[in-house]
């Protein structure tokens, strides 16, 4: 049957109410519960495009002549596809709106993803960046990319000639919603806002040139383009994952490893047998590299890597704890790059004399400096605050001790505001390795009851957070 005018008018009232019910939540950004200034701005960019895209339909129904429906059909209906395609764009946008709703003030990390936004505020470019920040049903952490909200806007604004861009300094962050108060763990955003800043800084484009000659290299002889395509493609995304834990280490530091451990219970993890019949360090077990990550096992050992390097200088200032952690770490390290392999169900365009996975994984070694080139680059002028951190750790330890909040620390009879990196490793140290010593300070308390232990875990983050609220005030 024609498509007539009757059935277009139907189609874009749907349309029309499909968007106006996603956009009137957006209205009550002013009343209780509270939002940040970045959340806002993304709710005011939903409302305004939401404003123009119903404004343009109205107009774009109302110009059509119900005699064309007739006369050509085929033209009628191919006139009229503009509104599946603001349809199917609205329904992208739609799946974000509730998830940041729910993301107001009090439920979320409000203090730390200040505390590390203003970090990143000090790198070149960055001096404007904010992040919206939305709640997630998955137990992880992830970025939502702004050039994905780009595209969607693009995709509208192709039609909708009033359509608002994307604001170009906003990030989009995810954390799972139960985890919302918990400080520690929500380090992992770190990783996630590297993800805008490798996007934005467009560092794929920069790797691209080494990732391709490196996967030349490694090919015994010249691959067919689908295959060619497909290693590079898993090599940049590895990349784009190191270059965003190696971001998240230098912003914050070694903190973003623990969390990185705790989130995935990396910790307990059982012994790996060898073919000889002895045993590898259970952190081996986790070293099958993936389609869209690299091994977890070698995350751990770049991240020690990379906090020996001269540039951020972290490990020697923590190597000594007692943490097994820490343990995990050092074993992760050790692991030999032999141990490390890769396998996918992607299929050959044709036999080589080197399988397409060794290709990929050999190539990927070959770039390994660019990333770390390409870390130095981003932070330049940047300290990592591990100086800070050796000197303000003890006295920090010592105030969570007391149950007192560490954002103004007394040093040889001199009051100081510590920095955020310092703050956060030498917390998250103390709840690591020293909880005891607190709880041994309270009354009733007692180290092995659990109860106990999640209480007072629960109020060295919640000093912690305050603390970074006070610095960043």
């Amino acid at each position: 049957m024609p498509v007539g005018i009757d059935q277009v008018r139907h189609d874009a009232a749907s349309l029309y109410q499909f968007i106006d019910s996603i956009a009137s939540d957006c209205q009550r950004i002013e009343q209780y519960p509270s939002y940040t200034k970045p959340s806002k701005l993304f709710f005011t960019y939903i409302h305004d495009l939401a404003f123009a895209t119903k404004a343009y339909v109205a107009d774009f129904v109302n110009s059509l002549d119900p005699a064309s429906a007739v006369a050509d059909p085929q033209d009628f209906y191919s006139r009229t596809q503009v509104i599946r395609t603001l349809r199917m764009s609205w329904f992208e946008l739609h799946n974000w709106v509730k998830p940041a709703l729910d993301a107001d003030t009090l439920h979320f990390p409000f203090s730390l993803v200040k505390a590390l936004t203003a970090r990143l505020q000090s790198l070149a470019g960055f001096k404007n960046a904010e992040f919206a920040v939305l709640h997630s049903t998955q137990l992880n952490y992830f970025q939502i990319g702004a050039r994905q909200f780009r595209d969607f806007a693009q995709e509208i604004g192709q039609i909708v000639p009033s359509a608002p861009p994307f604001p170009s300094n906003l990030g989009i962050i995810a954390l799972p919603y139960s985890q919302s108060s918990n400080t520690f763990l929500n380090i992992a955003l770190a990783h996630e806002m590297g993800h805008f800043v490798f996007q934005e800084r467009n560092e794929a484009a920069r790797l691209t040139s080494y990732v391709l000659a490196e996967i030349q290299r490694a090919a015994a002889q010249p691959l067919a383009n689908l295959d060619f395509v497909w290693s590079k493609d898993r090599v940049l995304q590895w990349c784009e994952e190191i270059y965003c834990d190696l971001f998240a280490l230098w912003l914050i530091g070694p903190s973003f490893s623990f969390a990185f451990i705790e989130l995935f219970a990396y910790s307990r993890l059982a012994p790996r047998a060898t073919q000889s019949g002895g045993t590898l360090a259970p952190i081996a077990s986790l070293s099958a590299f993936y389609d869209s990550h690299p091994a977890p096992a070698f995350r751990l050992g770049e991240h020690v890597r990379f906090l020996k390097s001269p540039d951020v200088d972290w490990w020697d200032k923590i190597e000594s704890g007692t943490s097994h952690y820490l343990q995990l770490l050092s074993e992760a390290e050790a692991l030999p790059q032999s141990i490390f392999g890769f396998s996918t169900s992607h299929q050959q365009s044709q036999q080589y004399q080197t399988d397409l996975n060794s290709i990929t994984l050999r190539a990927f070694w070959g770039v390994m400096d660019r990333i770390r080139d390409a870390i130095s680059s981003t932070f330049a002028g940047v300290s990592s605050e591990s100086n800070l951190f050796k000197q303000l750790r003890e006295p920090i330890s010592e105030y969570l001790s007391y149950g007192v909040v560490p954002s103004r620390i007394v040093l040889e009879g001199n009051a100081i505001t510590p920095s955020v990196a310092p703050v956060v490793n030498a917390a998250h140290l103390f709840y690591l390795e020293q909880l005891d010593t607190l709880i041994n300070r309270i009354r009733g308390a007692q180290v092995e009851c659990l109860d106990c232990r999640a209480l007072w875990s629960e109020r060295v983050e919640m000093w912690t957070s305050k603390a970074l609220e006070d610095i960043t005030a």
